[in-house]
């Protein structure tokens, strides 16, 4: 989960599902922060996770997680409540224990990951967090967020206010309309577009694209990923007809869907018309790694913990980065037989991670003397890595 600082809005019309970020973050304090302003040390060779996803594999891969992370099936292993009230909107939900959900909870100031939250998971039962503070969820725009880093490193936005292409955080326009006149606000750029202009460029929109609507005066927006190819319908003088024409997409809300036939807050391939994106303020974005050349995925390390130094170590040391976010970092302490006896995993969604700042506690003192095996490995979305691996001498 990372630290989020603003909340966002669904539709402005009528329209009661929203999925939203807080002005200001006051929680999940204990993640290192995202640094996306480091740059990596040269790759080698044996540092490459993957061969480079081409436009099609991205697409898909987007689709495919976010659709993954609607379906995850779970039950509580406790009752418990999310809530929050903003400016414009507000949700109440309470996860029962001994019922099935379906999806991450929504959640405000969270940007849990389809990882983190099934590694949470024990027999079908969610045991993790539970608070407002430090639940594994997602509002709206942190849904798209997590999705999109996972095969798509130029994104870098904080909020649906940030979004817009004037703010260079790794999403472009699709389609010839007129962005330039806002940064944040939607409504503003929509008077400078016609409905002709926008469905023009509604019907460009693809699989893993993206439709975006932020309403500075509410300070509120919602986002959605588009899940299948839009549908085009033509009049007879050739012009789309935006009425009939539409997309489907995939998204997280703060509210129930009462049109599926589980409980869940994730709206899975709903459909919105051309007229109805255009009416509620929606534009459509698409992210600019889909087009760009980001090289092969790799991670690489430097000045990791040594072998001689692992018996009485009380923390990692060393960094790891990449080209990409890594998603994992994990670490298994395993005995003469082959038995683990300590593993942790962490989620840092981050392209560099100071795996000092990780919370590692072995406790090594607990377990006799002899030999044991340490290995470290991490995992952009398209691979793992095993960063080291030794044997080292427990004696004390």
């Amino acid at each position: 989960m990372k630290r989020i600082n603003f909340i966002v809005f669904c539709l402005l019309f009528c329209i009661t599902l929203v999925s939203c970020t807080p002005a200001k973050n006051n929680n999940s304090n204990d993640i290192p922060p995202i640094n996306n302003d480091v740059t990596p040390p040269l790759k080698e060779e044996n540092n490459i996770i993957s061969d480079k996803l081409n436009s099609d594999e991205q697409r898909q891969f987007v689709v495919d997680y976010i659709r993954a992370m609607a379906d995850v099936e779970w039950t509580p292993e406790k009752t418990f409540l999310l809530y929050g009230k903003y400016q414009a909107w507000s949700y109440n939900l309470t996860y029962e224990k001994g019922k099935t959900y379906y999806g991450l909870p929504f959640l405000v100031d969270s940007r849990g990951t389809k990882q983190e939250f099934l590694n949470s998971i024990v027999d079908g039962v969610y045991v993790g967090p539970t608070s407002n503070a430090d639940c594994i969820g997602d509002a709206c725009y942190d849904a798209v967020y997590v999705t999109l880093i996972q095969v798509c490193p130029s994104i870098t936005f904080k909020s649906t206010e940030d979004m817009l292409p004037k703010n260079e955080t790794g999403l472009a326009a699709v389609g010839d309309w007129d962005w330039s006149v806002s940064k944040h606000d939607t409504p503003t750029i929509m008077n400078r577009n016609t409905l002709e202009t926008m469905s023009k460029a509604y019907a460009q929109l693809n699989l893993g694209d993206v439709v975006l609507k932020h309403v500075v005066a509410q300070d509120a927006g919602h986002t959605r990923i588009i899940s299948k190819k839009p549908v085009v319908v033509y009049k007879s003088n050739g012009e789309i007809d935006p009425d009939k024409s539409y997309v489907t997409t995939l998204e997280q809300t703060n509210v129930w869907d009462k049109t599926a036939t589980r409980r869940t807050t994730w709206y899975v391939d709903h459909t919105y018309t051309f007229s109805k994106l255009y009416e509620s303020f929606f534009v459509p974005l698409t992210p600019v790694d889909y087009t760009k050349d980001n090289g092969d995925p790799y991670i690489s390390s430097v000045d990791l913990l040594k072998p001689e130094d692992t018996a009485k170590a009380k923390r990692l040391q060393g960094e790891l980065s990449s080209n990409n976010y890594i998603m994992e970092v994990g670490v298994e302490i395993k005995n003469k037989s082959g038995e683990i006896i300590y593993s942790e995993k962490w989620f840092p969604s981050s392209k560099t991670v100071w795996l000092e700042d990780l919370n590692y506690s072995p406790k090594l003192y607990n377990y006799s003397d002899g030999t044991y095996n340490f290995t470290l490995y991490a995992s952009l979305a398209t691979g793992t890595k095993t960063i080291t691996s030794y044997d080292f001498e427990l004696k004390f």
